[in-house]
């Protein structure tokens, strides 16, 4: 029988001796630390976990995410656990241990500086910059002398223009006296005037009145009858959308709902023809937003690609009555938000810390119908399928959209 004791990991090394591991030695034990990631059970997978499992490997050389990667690991838990039972299959366990018991190289010695020996040439450069200083001392005196002069003239000029001001303020009183007089004549002047112009008003109200009253009757009538004639329009396109379903479905090969989709036999899984029977009316179409703009337009800036984007899906729910949802990485976006959105496309932004990819992701386990995703991301693709969702290349979205 095993010894119960072998089965349990040793306790974790702290987080700082994870982080001051040497960059070359973190680099070769890195691709054994992200497979532990994927080992552990999903039923244990944490929010942080799931971030560390889907961040690059360049991201979790260094930085703040790799020493939150280290800090997950030194915590212990399923994700040590994993990391643990990958270092014993892998026969890196005394790799792993010596390089975190490695000590740190020891500080070079300091030579003591012996004393220096004055130097009469550096002696003779400090008499001539004592020198310097002290005429530069006596120039800064006199032309403080020169500005002491400057401030009395000016004080004299102020003095003058004092009193230079006081009789402008004598002239000014004198002047406001006589625009108060003048103020008054115009108030009852004013006065005059605006009685007779309220009467003037009043009566060009009641006219004005019954004109809209007149002109409201009419755009009423018209619209009534605008009313009546996209009544009978509308009419007319939903009796041509039935008979083209009633073709459609008397021409196409009709695909069985489930997660994933069954397609009828002969058609390819993820070719343009099978993306083409999955986009039936009713079907929840999420779309990888970025994945496929730079696939597609990545000549233009972001905020025109996802307008472009959003065009595109609202016509494909107008023309196939799907339900199109647009996710974006929000770290990447711009200020504005796409301004072209319809009420056919629905436009999400992740949060900080968020990818696109963990949102797709959550969308599709937090549903239990049918869904397609559209993404060229491989390690996307893998993740939706576990959970029964079909898949679409962008190129093969866009041949099938026309």
């Amino acid at each position: 029988m095993p010894d119960p004791a072998a089965t349990e990991p040793p306790p974790p090394p702290v987080a700082a001796a994870l982080v001051d591991l040497p960059a070359d030695v973190w680099a070769a034990l890195l691709p054994t630390v992200r497979a532990a990631l994927h080992d552990v059970d999903e039923a244990a997978v944490t929010p942080v976990v799931r971030r560390m499992r889907a961040a690059p490997a360049g991201r979790l050389a260094g930085g703040r995410v790799r020493r939150e990667l280290c800090g997950l690991l030194a915590e212990g838990g399923p994700a040590w656990a994993a990391l643990h039972a990958r270092l014993v299959d892998e026969d890196l366990v005394e790799t792993w241990s010596a390089a975190l018991a490695a000590p740190a190289p020891p500080p070079a010695p300091v030579a003591p500086v012996p004393p220096a020996a004055p130097d009469p040439r550096e002696l003779d450069r400090f008499r001539d910059r004592l020198r310097e200083t002290r005429e530069e001392r006596d120039a800064l005196r006199r032309r403080l002398v020169a500005a002491e002069e400057r401030a009395r003239q000016a004080e004299e000029s102020a003095a003058a223009a004092g009193a230079a001001l006081d009789e402008l303020r004598a002239e000014l009183a004198v002047v406001r006296e006589e625009l108060a007089a003048a103020a008054a004549a115009r108030e009852s002047a004013v006065g005059r005037e605006r009685r007779r112009g309220e009467v003037a008003q009043a009566r060009l109200r009641e006219e004005l009145a019954g004109h809209r009253r007149a002109d409201e009757e009419r755009r009423a009538e018209r619209r009534r009858a605008d009313e009546r004639r996209r009544a009978q329009a509308a009419e007319e396109r939903e009796r041509a959308q039935r008979r083209r379903e009633a073709q459609d479905r008397g021409r196409r090969p009709r695909v069985t709902p489930g997660r994933p989709s069954v397609l009828p036999e002969g058609i390819v899984p993820g070719s343009a023809e099978a993306v083409a029977l999955l986009l039936h009316p009713g079907r929840l179409v999420l779309v990888d937003g970025y994945n496929l703009t730079r696939q597609h337009r990545d000549h233009l800036d972001l905020e025109t690609q996802r307008a472009w984007l959003v065009r595109l899906l609202a016509n494909a729910a107008l023309q196939r009555r799907v339900r199109p949802v647009a996710v974006f990485d929000g770290e990447r976006a711009s200020r504005g938000r796409p301004t072209a959105a319809s009420r056919e496309v629905e436009v999400r932004f992740t949060h900080e810390g968020v990818t696109a990819d963990d949102e797709v992701v959550l969308a599709v386990e937090g549903t239990d119908e049918p869904v397609l995703v559209v993404t060229d991301d491989r390690e996307l693709q893998a993740r939706v399928r576990v959970s029964g969702a079909d898949v679409s290349g962008t190129r093969e979205f866009l041949w099938a959209l026309g």
